[in-house]
């Protein structure tokens, strides 16, 4: 039986479907969602929001890309405790 994955490990640009809407709602509840349309896409609104959270992360300039990927969840992981979703 093969395994279907719920959520892919990255997103990025061109992405699209329900891990990007909910990325969108993660993103709306976080307070980083300001231009971000509920539209399952993965536009320009969403790069600049994530890379607004990756800012707020404490990633290096150089490093803030706007793609969700691993390293962009494992910063929000450890910073959950501090972050309060509305």
């Amino acid at each position: 039986m093969a395994t279907r994955m719920l959520f892919p490990p990255f997103l990025n640009v061109g992405s699209s479907g329900a891990a990007v809407d909910v990325l969108h709602i993660l993103l709306h509840g976080l307070g980083f969602g300001e231009g971000v349309v509920r539209d399952e896409d993965y536009g320009d609104a969403t790069v600049a929001a994530v890379k607004k959270l990756q800012e707020d992360l404490g990633f290096p300039e150089a490093e803030r890309d706007g793609n969700f990927g691993p390293a962009t969840r494992v910063a929000l992981h450890h910073v959950k405790e501090e972050l309060t979703l509305t």
